[in-house]
């Protein structure tokens, strides 16, 4: 059993930085416009597909071949944790005063921390195999929820 916080501390004058944004704070702050999030709402169900049935190529041939068509694109695509297609942004990383932490089981059954970091929940990468229960069926909504979450989460990369 995962046990997942996020906790806030307004008090504390962190230097933490956050390495993701949404796509919706990104346009209220006039980051990006229409024509960056039509650009890529248009490939929402091409990434999503090749994330969860597509190979390493595939991903990679997405990958430059976007670039290639799109180089002044403000969000450009980037594999992470070696499978994953997500959306980037060259912009720096954000103060935040929230950590998000996740403690679990471990293989051993003692409690083990999975994951802390500076900012907000973020469910786990839409990897078919992290969304799937001991049998090996896939959880549809689960995995449908992180391939949502991370395609309207941008990573910040300067």
């Amino acid at each position: 059993m995962l046990y997942v916080w996020g906790m806030k501390n307004p008090r504390r004058k962190s230097k933490r930085k956050e390495a993701v944004a949404s796509i919706k704070e990104l346009r209220i702050e006039g980051i990006l416009g229409n024509d960056d999030t039509n650009l890529i709402e248009k490939n929402r169900e091409e990434v999503q597909r090749l994330n969860r049935f597509g190979d390493r190529k595939a991903k990679e041939t997405f990958i430059k071949e976007f670039e290639l068509k799109n180089p002044d694109s403000k969000i450009q695509f980037e594999l992470v944790r070696d499978s994953v297609i997500i959306p980037t942004i060259n912009i720096p990383k954000r103060e935040t005063t929230e950590l998000f932490i996740v403690l679990g089981s471990g293989n051993d059954g003692r409690k083990t921390v999975y994951t802390m970091a500076p900012g907000r929940y973020m469910p786990r990468h839409p990897i078919p195999d992290q969304h799937k229960d001991p049998e090996g069926v896939l959880n549809e909504k689960t995995f449908q929820e992180s391939a949502d979450a991370w395609f309207d989460t941008v990573m910040l990369k300067g």
